[in-house]
């Protein structure tokens, strides 16, 4: 016995025998035409090995990871703090201790949801990247999306970790338990108003951690003034065991002092973007002057 059935990308008048119907719960065809016809298939979540898995991030980043944690790190990963900030030099290590965090979270919290944003889709893909490598490393070496996000992990106890786009409009709707946001201090201040009620209905953790930038925005503001319930780490090139004092004293030279202190040294600066310097701004303010409109 044979069926007859109608593909979209063919004349009704020239239809096939065919002796099975197509599989309709794995392939979904959308379009009139061939050309517009895409196939959309259920991702499937592969049985992991059991990996024992340590009660503290920093004995799990340095026992199963293999990773040399500075102090601050190992400090970092273990603090049960809600709100964590943490301003850094370049390459001091945030991203790698965060992420060593999040893939701790992910697999000791069945279903937990890490989101990661970033100034760029290129920068919050990087970290989800280097979680899919510490996964790796912990002996999950079939790692895949969640299928509906391009940057994304979907593990067998249901935890995910998406990385989103720099764009308020785009990233509502998530839900997150973890909620991590690289180089903050380029993040624009509607993004993180976005961003934080993703954290409601979980009551869950909010990570920031950027270099330093120009002196203005939310991270600046954060790590400039008294912000309660915040607990915030600053680590400068000098607190990095693998910068050798030649090393920084190299790098003063070829980026001149301003640049090395914003890079190195997490002092906020202007840089040039605009027509007057803050510091200039500052001094020609008095607080003496009596208002023109009271």
């Amino acid at each position: 016995m044979s069926f007859k059935f109608w593909r979209p990308w063919q004349p009704r008048n020239k239809l096939r025998a065919s002796r099975t119907q197509p599989d309709l719960a794995r392939i979904a065809w959308s379009g009139r035409t061939r050309r517009n016809c895409r196939r959309t298939t259920t991702p499937a979540v592969v049985d992991e090995p059991v990996v024992q898995v340590p009660a503290e991030a920093s004995t799990f980043c340095r026992e199963t990871l293999g990773l040399a944690l500075d102090e601050w790190q190992a400090t970092l990963v273990d603090d049960a703090g809600k709100r964590k900030a943490v301003l850094g030099a370049r390459q001091c290590g945030k991203s790698t201790a965060v992420a060593g965090m999040a893939v701790h979270r992910m697999l000791t919290n069945p279903e937990c949801k890490v989101i990661v944003v970033a100034a760029s889709s290129r920068q919050s893909a990087l970290l989800v990247e280097k979680c899919k490598w510490m996964l790796r490393k912990a002996g999950i070496h079939r790692v895949s999306g969640d299928g509906a996000n391009a940057h994304s992990v979907l593990l067998g106890n249901g935890s995910t970790i998406i990385a989103l786009p720099c764009s308020a409009p785009t990233i509502r709707g998530f839900t997150a338990d973890l909620l991590v946001m690289d180089e903050a201090a380029y993040i624009p201040d509607v993004v993180y108003a976005a961003a934080r009620p993703m954290l409601a209905a979980t009551q869950g953790d909010l990570v920031v951690m950027s270099s330093a930038h120009e002196p203005v925005g939310f991270f600046w503001e954060l790590m400039t003034q008294a912000a309660s319930g915040w607990v915030k780490r600053l680590v400068k090139g000098r607190d990095v065991p693998r910068f050798t004092a030649e090393f920084l004293a190299e790098e003063r030279r070829a980026l001149g002092q301003e640049a090395f202190s914003r890079e190195y040294e997490c002092e906020f600066a202007d840089v040039g973007s605009g027509v007057f310097q803050r510091p200039m701004i500052v001094k020609a303010l008095r607080e003496d002057v009596t208002p023109l409109f009271p």
